[in-house]
């Protein structure tokens, strides 16, 4: 079992788990691959691709490493940056206030 902390600050438990679903012989295909769990029992994991409505060619990947800057992606936003970057604008106040006891001002 893992652990995910939520926006809030709580962890929630995820579980791995898997829908097992009627195989259709008649509708379309779905592109899957399997990994065996530590239980031994096969999963099957759906892919999909994020892609750019009016650019054919930009699909996204999923990379371990900084992408090129010819290569597609989504935009993602730290939810905690805006209240770092307020913590890190009071610390630089605070310092520049004790220069300003301290050695006089600036």
């Amino acid at each position: 079992m893992s652990a995910a902390l939520t926006p809030t600050g709580q962890f929630i438990a995820i579980v791995d788990a898997f829908v097992q679903v009627v195989p259709n012989q008649n509708g379309p295909a779905i592109d899957n691959s399997s990994i065996t769990q530590d239980s031994g029992q096969i999963a099957y994991r759906q892919r999909m691709n994020l892609s750019d409505p009016s650019q054919p060619d930009a699909h996204t990947s999923v990379l371990n490493r900084d992408p090129l800057s010819t290569e597609f992606g989504p935009i993602t936003r730290d939810p905690y940056g805006p209240a770092i970057v307020n913590l890190l604008q009071q610390l630089l106040n605070a310092i520049q206030e004790f220069q300003q006891v301290f050695y006089g001002k600036l």
